[in-house]
């Protein structure tokens, strides 16, 4: 009985563990925090964001009426953070402990609403879903296991249906949201156009796809949970949510309750809704193309060609595949034959080109906090290949060529707010900014050489409009719209743009003479990126296997006259909410101070305790690891600060019949990681015994284990465009009141340390790759005691990674050596890189050990039983592990013995997704060594 009810507790634990225990990174430690508490949610922003922050909380005030709609339970009071630090635009709500995080920043590529009130919609509608929860069995959970109780509903509410929620959300609180643009649907009309819109299998479109590129849960989700509520009823999707967190037992609750209530399921109504989209777009199918292709797809794999530009007789162009990182390619015209010029990091904004030089922008990770980063310009010289990065610590997008040798990019200030700024040659000086009145970002930016003038594209609470920098501010040249519009250049008077007005994304310009806009192409599917070419214009097409270049003569035939709203051609008549437009809302500039605002003093948060469970495990390997290890009856706390540079726990349980008393904490709040543990009990002390001890004395009277541990990491990130590269010193002590056999059997505490240097240099690898085709690692370290009778160890490791024989596959190779000082009478046994599947306890006086792996995929099944495994991949990694060493012995004359050890074999790899769960991988090991002639090993590994 006592073993069963562990078990359930651990199987209700685990879950948790995965789901909720999320850590998204450190920010600054200089930051100082304000709030804005006005009893409905804590707004928490940094010090200088304050008109930002106000503007936020006016629009969460305008939806919080709203933002439940057709739910039933209110929304619940929750910590909001806003990150301005982070130059990439994103958020997530988790509930251990419950916290929405959002990046204040807009990103470059977005649709015709303001990133602010997106998100805010998106991110504060998770809350509400979540909110809806805390019923059934899910509210028993959170009586046992505090607020990552509520993972237990997250089992049966699968992520797709969350998703699709939020992103329905986003498109019914705007005029033309999300869900609505045309390229929230071109990857399935992609497929469509090729014949493979097959919903008889649910499992694919849900986990992804290593053949072809399946658009992400985000688009899935909407199609279905935007077509359920037009299909059965506007409130089934509350329905769904209560009742797959009241009864999370059956697994898949949602099948049961649909099947019930509507005779239906969410593949019936992703087969009919999917059915119904493809009657609406095979008519657009039907048109004939204005461009001709001049890039050959693949006819096994997806590729991508993005933002082609001439170059003498060649083009540049960005280009992607599923075996290949990002990077520059170089295609002759008259051949066409491609050359990859230049490997590429996250491209923040596109390329231009400049005389013989190529620049353009890419995120830079700062080197300490992963929750500040920056957007440096990089330039390459097409004929000598040298790059240079500038501004590296800045804010820079869409670097455009000024004349005089200037440059002007996109930047943002404290505020989030765009802003022009513009550069000398070498950009070490500001030579100008040209900010805005009121609140607008910038997504593009170009040069007209025949008007003198410096063009964007913004987007503020009217909408998005293309305007002009002039001598008296700015200048509309278009009138703001819900119309999105992206990727501008100009050139001998016009301006070209991809524009959605058709109701597809196609290629626009504007003849700046006469103001006149016209639309450049007709497509099937989509054209965008235009780059003019002599005469011509370059583009890119999307086709049935992905974004190709092509070329068109200029025409000016199809006159665009402005419209608010774009053409809807590709999208179904669904189910409207009755809630306000939010992008028709005006927020005006709040420069007072609101109700509730006031300092955030962040160290009175750090112990928040957020979670518990029944149970005792080990504390530090779940809030490092998320590893359940040693897990027996007790009870844990678990705490963590909203800010997340602080978290720890506190166990009790019962192990070996003894009391285990534990706690520790790991604080990130300093450029230098603190973790902190210590244990009392669970054991006795532990006995080191000396060499050559032959005494028979015995151990009488040990205590109870008492061990403390305080560890510290400098975690230096180095990136550089695709070469990812880390430092990273460390050095840990651990005390423990150990037993030291002397012959008199004298006790003594003992404090051990290991310090270490760890270095690596990575570079980028494709998609379907399973490990870094090209990099290496170092790696030195020193461990010993702080004790004159004990030994010290010295190691060194390298690890090499190199290309297979075919584009996805990897072969590593890992050497270490290793020594240990003799002159003490107790030594250490620690060793790195023993065989796998051999046991190795002895103490070596030298050590040499290598390890080899040839990783490769065999097949990609994409197959299995709808609804309950869906094999995605089966890899293999072929390996061959040896070691040597002298290792002493306990013997009166101190010899030394050598000894060989060796193991080798093969690993199947099944990566899966097992009943609506998060992808995981099996692996299955056979392999051979010298202490066993055949060893099997099993092991699951969840991806979360």
């Amino acid at each position: 009985m006592r073993k069963l009810l562990i078990t359930i507790l651990l199987s209700l634990f685990a879950a948790t563990v995965y789901g909720q225990f999320y850590y998204g990174g450190r920010g600054s430690a200089t930051i100082r925090w304000q709030q804005i508490d006005d009893g409905k949610y804590r707004l928490l922003f940094p010090e200088g964001f304050n008109i930002g922050a106000r503007r936020y909380s006016t629009i969460l005030d305008t939806i919080y009426p709203y933002i439940n709609y057709n739910l039933q339970m209110p929304t619940c009071r929750i910590p909001i953070i806003l990150r301005t630090e982070n130059q990439i635009g994103n958020g997530f709500v988790v509930w251990a402990p419950k916290r929405d995080e959002m990046v204040a920043n807009a990103p470059m590529d977005m649709c015709a609403l303001a990133w602010d009130k997106q998100i805010s919609v998106h991110e504060y509608r998770h809350v509400a879903q979540m909110s809806q929860l805390r019923t059934g069995l899910t509210k028993v959970a959170t009586w046992i296991l505090g607020e990552a109780g509520l993972s237990v509903g997250l089992l049966a509410v699968v992520r797709w249906q969350l998703e699709g929620d939020a992103v329905n959300a986003e498109t019914q609180f705007a005029e033309y949201g999300r869900g609505l643009q045309p390229d929230f649907t071109l990857g399935y009309r992609g497929l469509a156009m090729a014949g493979k819109l097959d919903f008889n299998r649910l499992d694919p479109w849900i986990a992804g796809s290593y053949k072809d590129i399946i658009p992400d849960i985000y688009r899935f989700g909407y199609q279905v949970m935007s077509a359920a509520e037009t299909y059965c009823s506007p409130t089934v999707t509350s329905e769904v949510f209560r009742y797959s967190a009241r009864y999370p037992i059956l697994i898949v609750p949602d099948h049961f309750y649909l099947r019930k209530h509507y005779k239906t399921s969410y593949k019936d109504i992703a087969l009919r809704a999917f059915a119904e989209l493809d009657s609406i777009w095979q008519p657009t199918f039907e048109v004939n193309e204005n461009f001709r292709v001049i890039t050959s797809a693949s006819k096994r794999l997806h590729a991508d060609y993005k933002y082609p530009q001439p170059y003498r007789d060649k083009i540049i162009a960005v280009k992607w595949d599923m075996d290949h990182p990002m990077r520059f390619v170089s295609i002759d015209t008259a051949t066409m034959r491609q050359r990859t010029i230049k490997m590429l990091g996250s491209m923040s904004s596109p390329p231009i080109i400049e005389g013989d030089k190529l620049y353009w922008t890419e995120y830079k990770p700062n080197p300490i906090y992963e929750q500040k980063n920056s957007s440096a310009i990089r330039s390459l010289d097409l004929q000598t290949g040298k790059t240079e990065v500038f501004d590296r610590w800045g804010v820079n997008y869409c670097v455009t060529p000024l004349p005089d040798k200037r440059f002007a990019t996109i930047s943002t200030d404290q505020e989030s707010r765009s802003f022009i700024k513009v550069y000398n040659e070498d950009f070490t000086q500001t030579r100008a900014e040209y900010r805005f009145k009121e609140y607008t970002t910038l997504h593009s930016l170009a040069w007209d050489d025949s008007t003198k003038r410096l063009y964007f594209i913004a987007l503020d609470d009217r909408g998005m409009w293309i305007g002009t920098v002039s001598e008296d501010g700015f200048e509309e040249v278009t009138k703001p719209s819900v119309v999105t519009v992206k990727n501008l250049r100009a050139g001998g008077g016009k301006l070209f743009f991809s524009s959605i007005a058709s109701g597809k994304d196609e290629v626009h310009y504007i003849d700046l003479a006469t103001g006149r806009e016209y639309q450049q192409t007709t497509s099937k599917l989509a054209s965008e990126c235009a780059a003019p070419d002599k005469g011509t214009l370059l583009l890119s097409s999307y086709s049935e296997r992905g974004w190709m270049i092509s070329r068109t003569e200029l025409t000016d035939t199809t006159i665009v006259e402005w419209s608010r709203l774009p053409r809807n051609i590709l999208n179904p008549k669904r189910y409207q909410w009755d809630v306000p437009k939010i992008d028709t809302i005006k927020i005006s500039r709040c420069t007072t101070p609101l109700d509730g605002e006031k300092r955030y003093r962040k160290a009175l948060h750090y112990f928040n305790v957020h979670s518990w469970a029944p149970i005792g495990v080990d504390g530090k390997a779940l809030i490092n690891e998320r590893q359940l290890v040693n897990p027996t009856l007790g009870v844990s706390l678990f705490f963590q600060s909203t800010l997340s540079d602080m978290r720890g726990y506190a166990t009790y349980g019962r192990v070996n019949n003894m009391n285990l008393v534990s706690g520790g904490f790991i604080f990130t709040g300093l450029p230098v990681r603190i973790d902190v543990n210590g244990e009392y009990g669970g054991g006795y002390q532990l006995v080191y015994v000396p060499l050559n001890y032959e005494s028979s004395y015995e151990i009488y009277n040990l205590k109870p284990y008492v061990g403390v541990g305080a560890s510290f990491y400098l975690p230096l990130r180095m990136s550089k465009g695709a070469n990812s590269k880390l430092l990273q010193p460390s050095v840990s002590f651990n005390y423990a009141n150990s037993h030291l056999m002397q012959g008199d059997g004298h006790g003594d505490n003992l404090v051990t340390y290991n310090a270490s240097v760890y270095w690596s240099s990575i570079m980028a690898r494709g998609y379907r790759a399973l490990m870094p085709r090209l990099g290496y690692t170092i790696q030195t370290t020193v461990i010993g005691a702080l004790h004159r009778q004990f030994s010290t160890i010295t190691n060194a490791m390298v690890r090499g990674y190199l290309p297979g024989f075919a584009k996805t596959h990897s072969f590593s190779l890992t050497a270490t050596v290793q020594h240990q000082f003799d002159h003490s009478r107790y030594l250490l046994s620690s060793k790195a890189l023993v065989p796998r599947g051999v046991v190795n306890m002895m103490a070596a006086k030298n050590y040499g050990a290598f390890r080899s792996a040839y990783v490769m995929p065999l097949f990609y099944p994409e197959f299995g039983i709808d609804g309950l495994i869906f094999l995605r991949r089966i890899w293999s990694e072929i390996f061959f592990d040896n070691s040597i060493g002298s290792y002493f012995t306990n013997d009166s004359k101190q010899r030394l013995v050598t000894d060989k050890h060796y193991s080798g074999g093969v690993v199947i790899n099944i990566e899966n997704n097992l009943i609506r769960s998060g992808a995981n991988t099996v692996s299955l090991t056979f392999a051979s060594s010298n202490q066993k002639r055949f060893w099997f090993g099993f092991n699951v590994a969840f991806d979360f």
